[in-house]
């Protein structure tokens, strides 16, 4: 967050863009900022706050939740990936019927802030809600929805989401490079839409995390990898450039 922008109470804040990166630590980015991969977040950086935020319970589904609801589990009421129902001993996973919050952009919503929110956590089923254009395509979900109907072409474009198992190295790289160059050119044509809040979210490097850790681990980055993370980075510059914070 380029917090300057906070303190200077002279800067009228109009629109505010958030990226959600799953999975991406401190020292991964400082390598990505060091390769000269991430140019944009480093500009960003050199103007704003940064900290590390401890969660508790240490798992993605819960610490997404806050971050989107602004409460912890005990107020959200996700604790974790899965459900267990203590009677008949059955697992499922957490949806959103299971929130006891409403997040940002729905909270925004009631006080009739336009907002664009893409890929929504839990991300399934999805919510309509008046003031907010929506797409779920990753993070559980079984299929691409959207709302309103608006929305369909840019969901169209986008597909359904990735299958969970894909065998071999360079399929899951292209298939996340052909992801994310996807999600640039929505993005792209969102940005004329009205909208207060900006909201995007990406299971990645989560997703190379779980099936090539090795690759991250490396000093050098791989090519590929290289790739994902410059188009990433044409998104991040995008988002700047038609946001205020």
């Amino acid at each position: 967050m380029e917090g300057r922008k906070l303190l200077n109470n002279k800067i009228n804040i109009e629109k505010i863009a958030v990226l959600g990166l799953d999975g991406l630590s401190w020292d991964f980015l400082q390598t990505l900022i060091d390769y000269g991969v991430f140019t944009e977040v480093k500009y960003i950086l050199t103007k704003s706050f940064k900290s590390i935020l401890h969660a508790y319970p240490p798992s993605s589904f819960p610490s997404w939740s806050s971050i989107l609801t602004g409460v912890n589990p005990g107020k959200h009421g996700i604790f974790s990936f899965d459900y267990l129902d203590k009677q008949t001993l059955t697992q499922r996973l957490y949806t959103t019927l299971d929130l006891e919050h409403p997040r940002i952009h729905e909270m925004l919503a009631m006080n009739k802030v336009p907002c664009i929110m893409l890929n929504p956590i839990p991300a399934y089923p999805m919510i309509p809600i008046r003031n907010v254009k929506m797409i779920s395509h990753m993070f559980f979900t079984p299929k691409t929805t959207y709302y309103p109907e608006s929305m369909k072409k840019y969901a169209s474009m986008l597909g359904e989401p990735p299958k969970p198992l894909i065998e071999g190295k360079i399929a899951l790289l292209d298939m996340l490079y052909n992801l994310v160059e996807r999600y640039s050119s929505v993005i792209d044509e969102l940005m004329d839409k009205e909208w207060k809040v900006f909201w995007v979210n990406l299971n990645i490097p989560d997703r190379i995390h779980h099936k090539l850790p090795k690759v991250l681990l490396k000093k050098k980055i791989n090519v590929k990898v290289a790739k994902i993370f410059a188009t990433i980075n044409k998104i991040v510059k995008k988002l700047r450039k038609a946001s205020d914070v």
